[in-house]
């Protein structure tokens, strides 16, 4: 992708067209004013960015945020990882931001969904998991490390006549 350009979607499809003048507009006010892209966004076209998504405290957060550009100018929209923004698209016609965010936003955030669980229920199994396998003791070390098991064995056995090993 050029950075004269931006990608579009139209009709089902994506096309990299020239940027459009707000989108100049707030690159330049960006850095005139030492701003981040997404505050001068909002300032050139008026309006607030909307969020959706998952915020998992863990390695799977995701969102898909947009912008309604004014004058039938449709919506500006990008998607976010933990990382870095994803992806970048312009939707110009209002007829089109519906089958956008189904054919597109929304398999998005419903994969990262998806993943976000399987981590979160990877990290509740892995403390199970090691307790079932290891059995403990009362002061909760595993027998072979509890000193006090070894001494009581060890005491019981000389009791009964046992040789120490």
């Amino acid at each position: 992708m050029n950075v004269d350009t931006i990608m579009t979607y139209r009709e089902g499809e994506f096309l990299e067209v020239p940027q459009p003048h707000w989108f100049y507009r707030a690159r330049e006010l960006a850095m005139l004013e030492d701003r981040d892209l997404h505050g001068a966004l909002s300032a050139v076209l008026q309006c607030c960015r909307r969020t959706e998504g998952i915020q998992d405290p863990g390695e799977y957060a995701a969102a898909f945020v947009y912008w309604i550009v004014p004058d039938d100018g449709g919506h500006y929209a990008e998607f976010w990882t933990e990382l870095d923004i994803v992806s970048r698209v312009w939707i110009p016609l209002k007829t089109d931001w519906l089958p956008f965010r189904t054919k597109h936003a929304m398999p998005f955030l419903q994969a990262h969904a998806s993943l976000a669980m399987f981590n979160h229920l990877k990290r509740k199994e892995r403390p199970a998991a090691s307790e079932a396998s290891t059995p403990s003791t009362n002061n909760g070390l595993p027998p072979w490390l509890d000193r006090s098991t070894r001494s009581q064995r060890q005491a019981a056995r000389t009791s009964a006549g046992g040789e120490l090993r």
